[in-house]
């Protein structure tokens, strides 16, 4: 680093106040409140903590200067001398520096550690799906080549990296050295302009950190044996990989992939050796991550000594460390984060118990751990295989254990289901005594399902049939009552500023408009019994659904009046259907004229005229309620359905142990990267495919749905806590799948999304009352998570 060469720091670099930081991650540094953590995302350098002077000198570098021009600007900032602040300051910066946090200005480095390849570009013959990792100096990518079979590539990222084109050569020798029991497949190498890459079979699955979390999470009664078999088929992984003469040298969580049928493969094979090496083999320098280090490795730098090469005991002890991990989900010792001090607790101190982690004590595991956690590597099992064999051995005793130690707090008291006290606080300010009933919902729209007081009209109707409580019935009546009145208010369905305009979500929009109304008034009219009063809504839910519209999609056209048709199809008692003439007909009359539409349209994936896939907007929603009409009113399939149905399947992506689908079309334009809420992702999928195999039979739309599920379980990420986009409308699509398996992991997934909605909801004031934006369609899941077997997603789910 020279002192006239302008430095900048990275564009993404965090210089964060230690405050801001977790309290468990500052357990793991020595730092003051006044201290701040020097972060990069996606790099692999540690974070470092400063203290204020330093964040403040630092923070001149965010545009490119000089050593000395940020001293001297630093120092007239504070008042201080520059010349002292200069010697006291450059090793500081010079520490900086090599850690990548302080970069040349003109260098790759300093730029964001983003994807260089966008969905739907060609990198050697293959077509690029989507990113799924990008770190400082290499990416991987989920990709497809012509045929549709899929793969992983990995490549090196722009920038002088001439030391990764050597593990990229070694990592593909190891890979043609196995057979793919235990490790992805080499199908390729090359470089594609200048970069190495390998190109990988994909293997779908979560690392073991994210699988072993979810079952101490859980905690059903069979999560100790899952977690327990979970330990055991990573063990036997390593043994056979051992078994081959290769030894893998990066043991760590991330490198441990888990499908959905707790299947194990290893992966990142760039650190490995192999026994015999071939002869033009290089070696690799030992790298990895500290809490998995073994004594031996520790010790070597310590000492500033050469560290020794992978071995198969130094390899159990990592995996001993790992298992440790995932068992607990805590690290075997309280590590500290500085090297020096973490390199001394690897040689000496012995792995706390799991009762030191808040889990219940389980001598036959932690026996097996602590031998292959020895400090001496002969004191070890002789191999994995014989920790692996002694794992099955304490799994075949059947002795199952709670996870987590007894609290002697709660006295085995149940906790309440997410968000009853959100239930209870809504159907409280919004029950008879509620100014609002009045008054009517204070922000545009006022009167619709989605936004106003025809969606408080379902909830309270909802609940009272969950309850069999007549005043709840009462109530919901009440507030459609409510709703019918504001329907003649130019505030009733439309509000400018919030983008809902009549050119936007148009004129028979069973949740925007009118029509909407009127089949929440039917459905509780007839859970009244005034079956006059149904009739009259049916038919005014008919006129008011025959308004002109071009669109086809589920929120916003001519499928939500399917949605609605086969709502109250199913509502109406025999007799009743029988005194609302014009429904079948309204439902078949809309059913054709959305098919002739889209017998015109090119295949699902490469559709120009309707390249949105998902519920909300896309070819999904669509399909979902063609389903619900002809289910409802038992008319067979369009003939062309079960091609489009097919091709909507074709459009499916592995991602973790499940699948999910873009939101555009190949030809549609604007961000493909696939979510999980019910509008444009995974969630939304759910319901199609449960649905499409309880009308069709055919299996493969039941996998579908699993996959659906997955993905929408897996990802952490979530905009909010709606029905529409977020938490509640992902737990709603679990609920689903739990209805239609009985499996009760599945129900338990869909509480632990409950309370995440419940824990995260903080609706703003114009979408308060919402049902599938705001605070009451909160409630209504708490209602239905207390009752699972009969919850459905409002307006949309068959009510049964």
């Amino acid at each position: 680093m020279a002192a006239t060469d302008p430095l900048v720091l990275p564009r993404d670099l965090l210089i964060i106040p230690v405050t801001e930081v977790s309290d468990e991650v500052r357990r793991q540094f020595d730092c003051a409140d006044t201290d701040y953590a020097v972060t990069r995302p996606h790099a692999r350098t540690r974070s470092q903590i400063i203290d204020a002077a330093g964040a403040q000198l630092l923070e001149e570098f965010r545009k490119p200067k000089t050593i000395v021009e940020a001293i001297l600007a630093y120092s007239r900032a504070q008042q201080v001398d520059p010349e002292e602040t200069l010697e006291r300051s450059f090793p500081f910066l010079c520490d900086l520096s090599r850690a990548r946090f302080l970069v040349p200005a003109d260098s790759l480095e300093a730029n964001r550690i983003e994807p260089v390849f966008a969905a739907g570009e060609t990198v050697a013959g293959w077509e690029v799906l989507r990113c799924v990792q990008v770190l400082d100096d290499t990416e991987v990518y989920q990709v497809r080549d012509a045929a549709g079979r899929l793969g992983a590539l990995k490549c090196v990222r722009p920038g002088p990296r001439g030391h990764l084109a050597a593990a990229f050569r070694r990592e593909a020798t190891v890979l043609r050295h196995l057979d793919g029991t235990s490790n992805p497949a080499l199908l390729a190498e090359g470089t594609h302009e200048g970069r190495p890459y390998l190109l990988l079979e994909w293997v779908a699955g979560v690392n073991a950190a994210v699988a072993a979390e979810e079952l101490r999470r859980l905690e059903t009664a069979d999560a100790s044996p899952k977690l327990l078999a979970l330990g055991c088929a990573i063990a036997e992984a390593y043994a056979w990989l051992h078994a081959h003469q290769a030894v893998h040298g990066d043991v760590h969580p991330r490198n441990v992939l888990v499908d959905e049928q707790g299947r194990v493969k290893l992966v990142d094979f760039g650190q490995a050796q192999l026994d015999p090496a071939p002869a033009d083999f290089a070696a690799p320098r030992r790298a990895g991550i500290g809490f998995f280090f073994e004594p031996e490795y520790a010790q070597a730098l310590r000492q500033q000594q050469p560290p020794p090469a992978a071995s198969p005991r130094g390899e159990q002890y990592a995996l001993g460390a790992l298992l440790e991990f995932l068992f607990t989900g805590a690290h075997y010792l309280d590590f500290s984060v500085e090297p020096e001090k973490m390199f001394r607790q690897i040689t000496e101190d012995p792995p706390l118990p799991f009762a030191r982690r808040g889990r219940a004590p389980w001598p036959e595991v932690e026996g097996v751990l602590a031998r292959a956690l020895c400090k001496d590597p002969a004191e070890r099992f002789a191999s994995i295989a014989d920790l692996a064999r002694a794992l099955r051995a304490a799994e075949a005793s059947g002795h199952a254990r709670p996870l987590r130690a007894a609290d002697p707090s709660r006295n085995g008291t149940p906790s309440p289901p997410p968000g009853a006290a959100l239930l209870e606080t809504t159907l409280q300010g919004l029950g008879t005594s509620s100014d609002l009933l009045a008054r009517g919902v204070p922000a545009p729209p006022t009167g619709s399902v989605n936004y106003g007081a025809a969606g408080i009209a379902y909830l309270f109707y909802r609940v009272a049939c969950l309850r069999g409580d007549p005043r709840l019935l009462a109530t919901a009546d009440l507030w459609a009552n409510r709703a019918r009145r504001e329907s003649t208010s130019a505030d009733a369905f439309y509000n400018p500023a919030m983008n809902i305009t009549e050119d936007i979500v148009g004129r028979i929009a069973l949740y925007h408009t009118a029509s909407g109304i009127h089949c929440v008034q039917a459905l509780i009219s007839q859970a009244l019994g005034d079956r006059f009063s149904a009739r009259t809504a049916v038919q005014q839910f008919i006129a008011a659904a025959r308004l002109p519209c071009s669109n086809l999609d589920l929120t916003l056209g001519q499928s939500s009046i399917l949605i609605g048709c086969a709502t109250l199809q199913e509502a109406l008692a025999e007799s009743a259907a029988a005194d609302a003439p014009g429904l079948a007909e309204l439902g078949q009359e809309v059913l054709q004229g959305v098919w002739s539409q889209l017998d015109g349209y090119g295949p699902v994936g490469e559709c120009a005229e309707l390249s949105w896939l998902g519920i909300a907007h896309g070819w999904a929603g669509i399909l979902y309620a063609t389903l619900r009409w002809c289910q409802a009113a038992r008319r067979p399939l369009p003939p062309a359905f079960r091609a489009r149905l097919e091709q909507l399947a074709a459009c499916a992506q592995p991602a973790g142990r499940g699948l999910c689908w873009p939101r555009l079309s190949r030809r549609g334009t604007g961000a493909r990267e696939p979510w999980t809420g019910w509008c444009h992702g995974s969630a939304g999928y759910v319901f199609l495919w449960t649905l499409a195999h309880q009308v069709t039979g055919a299996e493969q739309f039941l996998r579908l749905a699993q996959g659906a599920a997955w993905h929408t379980w897996e990802e952490a990420g979530s905009n909010g806590s709606s029905l529409c986009c977020g938490w509640a409308g992902r737990a709603y699509a679990l609920l689903n799948l739990y209805k239609c398996f009985g499996d009760s992991a599945w129900l338990e997934r869909a509480r632990e999304l409950g309370w995440r909605a419940a824990a995260a909801w903080a609706s703003p004031a114009s979408t308060k009352h919402s049902l599938y934006k705001g605070e009451v369609g909160g409630a209504l899941l708490a209602a239905d998570l207390a009752q699972p077997v009969s919850s459905c997603m409002p307006l949309f789910e068959a009510e049964g």
